[in-house]
């Protein structure tokens, strides 16, 4: 008995080849297209279909640009920082100007004392 393919809010999965591979196939725009899930688990399979909807459905770049970040893992939660701790942050930060910074350190105590006479 063959494998059938699941039906998803958007698209469907569905097995191929020898090795029975699950793929997500879907229509943008009138095009039909298909991806490799890259796994013979189905219940795998349904869960990465499952994160291709919220790109597919978005309406703007921004919104799918977005969603991609999250997804590759390039976006990160946003932290509320006290202005106190705002050089410490920096200072450990691997991308930092190195020696350079002794000078904008300064600057940075300069304009906290200034904010805080404010």
């Amino acid at each position: 008995m063959a494998v059938k393919s699941v039906r998803l809010s958007v698209g469907s999965i569905f097995p191929k080849g020898p090795g029975k591979i699950y793929f997500y196939r879907y229509q943008v725009d009138g095009h039909r297209k298909t991806v490799s899930l890259q796994t013979t688990n189905r219940a795998e399979a349904l869960r990465k279909a499952e994160e291709f909807i919220p790109i597919i459905k978005a309406t703007s770049t921004e919104v799918i640009a977005a969603h991609v970040q999250q997804a590759k893992g390039f976006a990160t939660a946003k932290r509320d920082l006290p202005l106190s701790g705002v050089w410490d942050y920096y200072s450990m930060h691997p991308d930092r100007a190195n020696p350079a910074t002794v000078h904008e350190q300064l600057q940075y105590k300069d304009f906290r004392r200034y904010l805080l006479q404010i």
